[in-house]
């Protein structure tokens, strides 16, 4: 559970630094999206759905930026 910000620090706790964080929406069956560092209207089926927290249980395929090469 947690708001957007929340699931990014959890997932850079774990290593990943967030590009995106899906959701399928059982309801419509469409993948809800948000990209991080996206202009705000990229986002905005993801605000509307998760205006506050998300559920514990909600389900998500995150997607993390590549590592960065170490600089020689």
């Amino acid at each position: 559970g947690g708001n957007t910000e929340q699931v990014r620090t959890a997932a850079r706790a774990e290593g990943c630094t967030l590009a995106a964080a899906w959701v399928l929406d059982a309801a419509t069956q469409e993948c809800i999206g948000n990209v991080y560092g996206a202009p705000a209207i990229v986002n905005t089926k993801w605000v509307a759905r998760f205006p506050g927290d998300l559920a514990a249980s909600t389900l998500l395929i995150l997607v993390c930026r590549p590592a960065q090469a170490a600089a020689e």
